[in-house]
């Protein structure tokens, strides 16, 4: 597979990025320091709608309050969460006649 810059990345359609199958606490660990100061942070995950997680982060020092929402895929027209609909499509496309 050919390596692509960043500006091509944000311009790939859900439909042709890569995806992969990650286990919670393998998630969850990457949201475990603040990315503002480095600090510890806390998350949870908020939100499960089919494949897609929506967790939330906060930075526990008091000083810095850094927070953000995280969602796990695109969503196609800012509704429907992109990896919910390529399975639906998927499955019913693979189906036996």
């Amino acid at each position: 597979m050919l390596c692509r810059s960043s500006k091509e990345k944000e311009n790939v359609k859900p439909h042709e990025e890569r995806k992969f199958t990650v286990f919670e606490k393998s998630l969850l660990s990457l949201f475990a320091s603040c990315p503002i100061c480095a600090g510890p942070a806390e998350a949870r995950n908020v939100k499960i709608i089919g494949t897609m997680v929506k967790i939330s982060q906060w930075c526990t020092d008091q000083k810095c309050q850094f927070n953000q929402m995280w969602f796990s895929q695109p969503f196609v027209k800012g509704k429907m969460p992109a990896g919910n609909l390529l399975m639906s499509a998927s499955i019913l496309l693979s189906g036996n006649c």
